[in-house]
């Protein structure tokens, strides 16, 4: 936030007007503005929010990038990440209908599928087009719950990664070099 405002006061020490837009994703903290609000420049700037709570990584994997929700949920006890999680849930049911089978596990998902639960109420899913729902059950894990499974497959989430841009990107692999006995590269 700092190098923005810096940037601003730079341009307005220049004599240049220009528009300026700052979108965050998926939502603006408090601290945020009252970092733009202190460096005045909080009023000349067009100030917006891209919902993008969900990330597709391939046809049946779906990534939260929320990647301080462990650390902000367990050690600062700052528990606005599972709001976060659960109207990224709740956005998903207007596209493939109410998830009739909500199970949790653990304080935090515990604490989601409440949270789901009184979005559904405030706000229903209701679409004509959607008889029945695609999403037939979510199953809801605390990483606390269960740390040691993640670790134990190679299909970890960072894993998955790896292979999705693999194959987007094979010329970001690295590549092993192997040498003989007399250090000559093989091929």
């Amino acid at each position: 936030m700092k190098c923005i405002c810096s940037n601003v006061h730079d341009d307005v020490s220049k004599g240049l007007q220009r528009e300026y837009f700052v979108y965050f994703v998926p939502h603006c903290t408090v601290v945020c503005e009252k970092i733009l609000e202190e460096e005045n420049v909080y009023n000349l700037m067009t100030i917006g929010e891209y919902p993008l709570y969900i990330v597709p990584l391939d046809e049946d994997v779906l990534s939260f990038e929320l990647d301080l929700a462990y650390k902000e949920s367990q050690v600062d006890r700052d528990t606005s990440s599972l709001w976060h999680i659960a109207k990224a849930i709740h956005k998903l049911e207007f596209s493939f209908g109410v998830i009739p089978n909500v199970r949790a596990k653990g304080k935090a998902s515990v604490r989601v599928a409440d949270i789901l639960n009184r979005m559904q109420a405030e706000e229903p899913v209701n679409s004509p087009y959607m008889v029945v729902p695609e999403i037939n059950t979510l199953i809801l894990l605390d990483r606390e719950v269960d740390m040691v499974t993640l670790m134990l497959s190679q299909l970890t989430y960072e894993g998955l990664l790896d292979e999705a841009s693999y194959r987007r990107n094979p010329e970001a692999a690295t590549r092993t070099t192997f040498r003989n006995k007399k250090g000559q590269i093989l091929k």
